[in-house]
């Protein structure tokens, strides 16, 4: 935003990056994640190589390792409070899959962009979501916004599909 001339050298030095997670799109600790075994895990207990229960285009669910792993610091997260007792704590971007298989985000346009999904609608209250039942009706009955910093997780890569 500024520069000045430094104390020993006119050069333009940086002195500190504040990283939003720009570009990856994250969940917060504790958000359980269905493994290739039927159990669940902790986000941040989870490890590469680990496998994961991942969806197909056609909405099935196979086993896929995990390749990649990021852990970035995020603000400005959202909260997703669901009909089944649960709640999703994410980054507003997040992509997320609805019961119908339509993409949801609560920042579509941002969503689009970094994923490159041609379509994605505003996630609201009422919203049905893909659940590991294809039978569950767990919907969204209230989202909140949280405000303050704290350290998110996401998987980057799989050995199979995108969507865990």
């Amino acid at each position: 935003m500024e520069v000045y001339k430094g104390d020993k050298y006119d050069d333009v030095v940086i002195s500190e990056i504040y990283f939003d997670g720009i570009g990856v799109h994250c969940l917060a600790k504790g958000t359980q994640i269905l493994m290739s075994d039927n159990t669940s895990k902790s986000i941040e207990n989870l490890k590469l190589g680990d496998e994961v229960m991942s969806q197909t285009v056609s909405g099935d669910l196979e086993a896929s390792k995990i390749l990649v792993l990021v852990s970035p610091i995020h603000t400005d997260l959202i909260k997703l409070c669901l009909t089944n007792g649960d709640s999703l704590i994410c980054t507003k971007d997040h992509p997320i899959l609805s019961r119908n298989g339509v993409w949801l985000s609560f920042d579509p346009k941002k969503t689009m962009r970094d994923y490159s999904i041609d379509s994605v609608m505003k996630l609201e209250k009422g919203a049905f979501l893909s659940s590991k039942n294809k039978e569950d009706r767990v919907g969204v009955y209230k989202i909140e916004l949280l405000k303050g910093s704290q350290p998110t997780y996401t998987i980057v890569e799989l050995s199979k599909n995108k969507s865990f």
